[in-house]
């Protein structure tokens, strides 16, 4: 008896300073500042200071006054941005469980309307979310990726064969956006589009631009503050957004489903080739993870369709840019293909065995993300509980942005593109700061479940064309070189704008049994 009466009061007695310590904590938190930032105006408060078309240069300019971290509002939302790689594993990845939200809950309906429900990214923390993380760790995790490289080169030789038949400025982007979009439905669903106007490379196309246009965390954050925005008929001022979200819904879920069928039908015929939703249904998914067949069957087509929606706009921007950096810097180019020629030999193209011996290539491929980012902020992130870092308080429900632009950004003449930063003082290329842990790529759980898939393709792509082209300026009728200056559309993903480039083609040796006129 004595002893459980000793037993219950020391019970009691943890649980009374454990509660006067949470009570403490919560008001010691209350008592600290926000980070700094801008002075909000009432109601609207940094809405007008942030410039909506490329936000992540009114932040970095927010990092050079007030620091790494930055606290704003707008319409009375929080906004924590992140500037540095530091302050961002700091808060996303040593503290993830806190960070690893999306502001879905706020965002319902909106998501709802885009068919933004389906997307791995957009999904809220939870069980859903795990089912679609499980079943790309099992699918394209680092050991996996190379199953798709030799289908990543003849995507690639295809892509030079339309870009030396052309050979036009105002076809370089389309080409690019179609070489992408035909890897990642190959990659996905083993889908062969057409060598010109496949209806679902053109409907991926028409998806990623119309996405791009509308999905910002800025315009997230006007949706959620006036949800009476979603009543408004289309046709009427304010409206416009609901006509996009009808015709990204009715692309996404029509594409998810038939491109699953399809993707099934050939694997029943008795198919041995190797892809995303092959994996899936060929007993490697995390089956075992759920017991309800249909709630499966739903994940597997929603984060297939992830890929598809996903993946195609980045990188095509990545590789778009990488062009628009050879041009700018001819002798950037001419000591990578020497690299490449002395390797590989002039007959013969990349591969992945020789990645490891072609370091200044690597490099140019490091640079070519952070001279100039894709994707310059990602999704934003929502705290789930209040926090505190270095002495700031970090409220609950606040949205938190990783400014990869700024992190990239910061180092000495940022503004020029040199593959040598890249490298140690002892000559050997930096370990650390590889391609797929560039802040691109995001932070803690919510990383890019793709990034070694891009990693792949992207390598393969940029060697491949550095092999077989060389990218010029091009000359007017007086023989003078045109200039290019370069400028970038805005949007989640950024492009370059359509720019003047001359293709030509090298080491004849490596074309020998290759069909360019395919």
């Amino acid at each position: 008896m004595l002893n459980g009466v000793v037993f219950a009061m020391s019970v009691g007695l943890l649980l009374a300073v454990g509660l006067r310590r949470i009570t403490i904590f919560k008001k010691h938190t209350r008592q600290l500042p926000y980070p700094p930032g801008p002075s909000p105006l009432p109601f609207v408060g940094n809405l007008f200071d942030i410039d909506n078309k490329q936000p992540w240069i009114t932040y970095t300019n927010w990092a050079e006054e007030y620091g790494e971290i930055v606290h704003a509002q707008v319409l009375g939302q929080h906004y924590v941005i992140i500037n540095s790689a530091r302050a961002a594993r700091g808060l996303l990845e040593q503290n993830s469980a806190n960070y690893s939200d999306r502001p879905y809950r706020n965002l319902r309906l909106a998501h709802h309307r885009f068919a933004m429900n389906v997307n791995t990214a957009m999904l809220p923390y939870g069980p859903t979310w795990r089912l679609h993380r499980k079943l790309f760790h099992q699918t394209l995790r680092a050991e996996m990726v190379s199953n798709y490289s030799a289908l990543c080169s003849n995507k690639v030789c295809e892509l030079v064969a339309h870009m030396t038949k052309d050979n036009a400025d105002t076809q370089l982007s389309d080409h690019l956006k179609n070489f992408t979009a035909s890897v990642i439905l190959a990659v996905t669903y083993g889908y062969k589009a057409l060598p010109v106007d496949d209806p679902f490379v053109a409907r991926l196309q028409r998806l990623s631009m119309t996405l791009t246009n509308v999905l910002s965390p800025e315009r997230a954050a006007l949706l959620a503050a006036f949800p009476f925005a979603g009543r408004i008929p289309m046709w009427l001022p304010g409206g416009g957004f609901k006509r996009s979200a009808l015709i990204c819904r009715e692309m996404i879920l029509g594409a998810r489903d038939v491109l699953f069928g399809s993707a099934e039908r050939e694997l029943s015929s008795g198919s041995r080739e190797h892809f995303v939703v092959s994996d899936f249904l060929s007993g490697q998914s995390p089956d075992h993870v759920s017991r309800d067949e249909q709630a499966l069957d739903e994940a597997m087509r929603d984060a297939a369709v992830t890929v598809y929606i996903s993946g195609a706009d980045s990188m095509s921007a990545t590789l778009s840019i990488f062009i628009l950096a050879m041009i700018l810097y001819p002798d950037v180019q001419k000591r990578a293909q020497e690299e490449i020629d002395q390797i590989v030999g002039r007959d013969k193209l990349p591969t992945s065995s020789h990645r490891k011996d072609l370091p200044y290539l690597e490099a140019v491929m490091r640079e070519t993300l952070r001279w100039h980012t894709a994707v310059p902020l990602g999704l934003p992130h929502i705290t789930t509980e209040n926090d505190t870092f270095e002495g700031y308080r970090i409220p609950k429900g606040a949205l938190v942005i990783a400014n990869a632009w700024a992190m990239n950004k910061n180092v000495a003449d940022s503004s020029t593109f040199d593959p040598m930063r890249h490298f140690l003082s002892n000559g050997e290329i930096d370990p650390e700061n590889t391609f797929i842990s560039s802040p691109t790529f995001g932070f803690g759980r919510r990383v890019c479940p793709g990034r070694f898939f891009a990693d792949e393709a992207i390598w393969i792509a940029m060697a491949t064309m550095l092999a077989m082209l060389r990218f010029e300026k091009t000359r007017d009728y007086a023989g003078r070189e045109i200039e290019v200056n370069p400028k970038f559309t805005s949007g989640v993903t950024i492009h370059p704008e359509p720019f003047h480039c001359k293709i030509v083609k090298r080491c004849p040796e490596r074309f020998s049994g290759f069909d360019i006129s395919a």
